[in-house]
């Protein structure tokens, strides 16, 4: 797991200041090196699904885990 990084609400703030750059923030903390299916082990980029506020993501395996 990646290290915690300290920072004011101020850098915070200047740092994260649209949802797009936390998100991207997020995905790279969660899914360091690509996103990998826990049932067949692909891996994949992360991906946004539009009709959710969630992300999701997935490799096209049929197990559903994603």
């Amino acid at each position: 797991m990646a290290q915690r990084e300290i920072m004011t609400m101020v850098e915070f703030m200047e740092r994260f200041n649209t949802e797009e750059k936390c998100r991207e923030y997020l995905y790279k903390m969660r899914w360091l090196e690509r996103f990998v299916c826990p049932h067949c082990g692909a891996k994949a980029e992360p991906f946004r699904i539009r009709s959710r506020s969630e992300s999701g993501a997935g490799t096209g395996c049929s197990a559903g885990t994603a």
